[in-house]
């Protein structure tokens, strides 16, 4: 399946949240606000969430694994090249 990048944003502010975009699957869905987190042990992508009481609940959840490893070594590869511009 064809994984589209859009709005990739790095974000220059204190935090954990370094970038965010929106990932089209094929021309079949549009996941919005992807974040990737500087964990410590690297970064790592975080699908969109909800806070429902004190607990995050999932927007969306990609059940193929081959599909998430996709987006996120895209994801990661693009974040690692725009930081090395900087």
């Amino acid at each position: 399946m064809k994984i589209g990048i859009e709005n990739f944003c790095l974000l220059k502010t204190p935090g954990t949240v370094k970038a965010t975009c929106d990932v089209i699957l094929g021309k079949i869905i549009i996941i919005h606000q992807i974040k990737i987190i500087q964990g410590p042990n690297g970064p790592f992508i975080n699908m969109p969430a909800r806070k429902i009481g004190d607990k995050f609940e999932p927007i969306c959840t990609i059940l193929d694994e081959n599909i998430k490893k996709q987006i996120r070594d895209t994801l990661l590869e693009i974040y690692v090249s725009q930081q090395r511009v900087l």
